[in-house]
């Protein structure tokens, strides 16, 4: 008897959790984080590519990124520079950088920092 009570606490007790649980979820936002951060190393490869001699690869750092709420963010980091002789560079970079609804960025405003010697 006490087994069949049991049973059927436990199956009460699932059937009452289950009851609970019908909430929607809650939508997830979007993370543009790497098209952000592709966006703005393209933007400075540019700037370098035309500013220093013998630029090999720019890598992008993101450390800050403030959603505008209008599909524009507000994006801070550092770019390293590494020239053709193994020589790193480092800035500081700011920039704004809008995405679309496919998530593609594009930098609207970039300014960088003169890089200096690691």
């Amino acid at each position: 008897m006490k087994k069949v009570v049991s049973l059927a606490l436990a199956l009460v007790m699932m059937l009452g959790l289950c009851a609970c649980g019908g909430g929607s979820a809650a939508p997830e936002e979007e993370d543009h984080s790497d098209a952000i951060r592709l966006a703005v190393q393209s933007e400075a490869a540019v700037e370098c590519m035309f500013s220093y001699a013998n630029v090999k690869n720019v890598l992008a750092s993101v450390t800050n990124t403030d959603d505008n709420g209008d599909g524009t963010y507000d994006v801070n980091g550092y770019i390293t520079v590494i020239d053709d002789y193994g020589d790193r560079y480092k800035a500081k970079f700011d920039a704004t950088v809008s995405v679309d609804e496919d998530g593609d960025a594009d930098c609207d405003s970039f300014s960088m920092e003169t890089p200096t010697r690691e």
